[in-house]
């Protein structure tokens, strides 16, 4: 796909998750939702975020991403890997990055 005629800017389709990844969040988010930590602001906005991925909705999992690194309560590391995989749309590496922050709470 070409945009608007120019020829050196290419859009690149962005990836959703995979079918199997959509199990791994699935089964983290009920682990999540079953677990002690209801009313836990982390715990709500990890929730908002594998639910955000599993529909593929990048603006609004990369919008919680900016709010969660400016809250600073989660961990550094993997938060920092999410951003960079919404930003390239690529659901394998942004399931990994939020299975990795969901681990840590």
């Amino acid at each position: 796909v070409v945009a608007l005629g120019r020829e050196d800017i290419c859009l690149s389709p962005l990836k959703p998750p995979g079918l199997y990844e959509v199990g791994l969040l699935q089964k983290r988010l009920d682990n999540l939702s079953d677990g002690n930590g209801n009313g836990n602001d982390d715990v709500t906005a990890v929730e908002k975020m594998i639910q955000s991925l599993i529909d593929a909705n990048w603006e609004t999992l990369g919008a919680e991403v900016k709010l969660q690194k400016g809250r600073g309560t989660l961990p550094k590391g993997p938060l920092k890997e999410l951003g960079s995989a919404c930003s390239s749309g690529d659901g394998s590496l942004a399931t990994n990055a939020i299975l990795k922050l969901s681990e840590k709470l």
